[in-house]
């Protein structure tokens, strides 16, 4: 996908969802995984944020001064629950986690639902869209509220065919003693 956008960017992904939200890990520090979708924020002043969505679920990459964070949440053999809330040290800044798996038909296509109709209206969001189910969704919305101290991060992930949601939020908090 081509650099440089500050609006919402909606792809269709070629391949379906498949798995299910339970399968799911949380790994810190990965190098980059094999990605159906990627989009630069190249608005974000001083610092590089990149937003991939995996066949199951997400990556983001954020250059800080004192490093990158990655934070990737997709099928890997070995990793946290997503289920679990991670607070931690990464590259000099404070790096929280917080991710709640739902078992609820209905919810998946609520979610539909109401994120088709949203998406345009909210800037820094990658969402794919997977074929031969609507409700089958993947998204990432950075938020930049607190900017350059803090950048927070949502992500939403629909599996239809098992009826489950996965919510993330996260957030990346610079200290003070780290130079922009």
């Amino acid at each position: 996908m081509a650099n440089g956008y500050t609006a919402s960017v909606i792809v269709s992904i070629d391949s379906p969802r498949a798995g299910s939200a339970r399968d799911l890990r949380l790994g810190l520090g990965l190098d980059e995984q094999p990605a159906l979708a990627v989009i630069d924020l190249a608005d974000v002043p001083g610092v590089t944020v990149q937003l991939r969505l995996l066949a199951a679920g997400h990556q983001v990459m954020f250059d800080v001064p004192g490093g990158r964070v990655t934070e990737t949440v997709a099928w890997l053999p070995e990793g946290q629950d997503v289920s679990e809330a991670v607070e931690r040290e990464v590259a000099g800044c404070q790096f929280r986690f917080q991710g709640e798996v739902t078992d609820s038909a209905r919810k998946v296509r609520d979610l539909a639902r109401l994120y088709a109709a949203a998406w345009e209206d909210r800037p820094h969001v990658l969402r794919g869209l997977f074929p031969g189910d609507p409700e089958a969704i993947g998204e990432i919305q950075v938020e930049l509220r607190g900017f350059p101290k803090n950048v927070r991060w949502t992500t939403v992930h629909t599996y239809p065919a098992v009826g489950q949601v996965l919510m993330t939020k996260s957030s990346v908090t610079i200290p003070d003693s780290v130079p922009h």
